[in-house]
């Protein structure tokens, strides 16, 4: 847990890799993404209630929390993540810390890495070398598994949505997000031995 000093020192250097500032708590989608960046990294911290480049403003503590929880429900995968407010120049900040994981995290819209202070979808390559680096296989592979399963329901709302349009350009869309989600899978399944012949 930061203290009020730690937090100051962090403002001082600005973001990084493994710090980020937001005015407020942003949306659980878009936090998930975030917070699976920071995990499958370097682990990182989260100040919300910082106008760039280092001014305090404060935020809605109970907002941050709801955001958080609901954050946490999104995730595949075992993260480990603290969450707190910590008064700083008269305003309440909230501080989320995200440790690096031991497997890989995915946000229902894939797995990311932070490079520079961006979060970054992992492609299929990068994430075979994720999940070969991890001890125990079996739970990298849950996680992978309920990731694919979300996005496999999520492509087929598309494919719904696509269908009802009635548009070849939505149906070519359609056809490569299949594809790439297809070729994600068989390069991860072949890369731990699982690909049938």
């Amino acid at each position: 847990m930061h203290t009020p000093q730690d937090i100051e020192r962090l403002l001082n250097q600005g973001e990084s890799p493994s710090v980020e500032f937001r005015v407020s708590t942003p949306f659980p989608e878009s936090l998930s993404r975030l917070i699976s960046g920071f995990a499958n990294t370097i682990g990182g911290t989260l100040i919300v209630g910082i106008r760039e480049p280092n001014t305090i403003i404060g935020t809605d503590i109970a907002r941050f929390e709801k955001f958080v929880q609901k954050t946490k429900e999104r995730l595949n995968g075992k993260v480990e993540l603290s969450y707190y407010s910590i008064e700083l120049g008269g305003k309440l900040l909230g501080v989320l810390e995200v440790k690096k994981s031991k497997i890989p995290i995915a946000s229902p819209e894939g797995y990311f890495r932070r490079v520079g202070d961006k979060e970054v979808p992992l492609d299929a390559n990068q994430i075979v070398e994720l999940m070969s680096s991890v001890p125990d296989h079996a739970d990298a592979i849950a996680s992978l598994s309920k990731t694919i399963a979300e996005q496999s329901a999520e492509f087929g709302k598309l494919r719904e949505s696509f269908e009802k349009a009635n548009s070849w350009k939505r149906k070519a869309l359609y056809a490569v997000l299949g594809a790439a989600a297809t070729a994600v899978v068989k390069l991860v399944l072949a890369a731990f031995g699982l690909a049938g012949g």
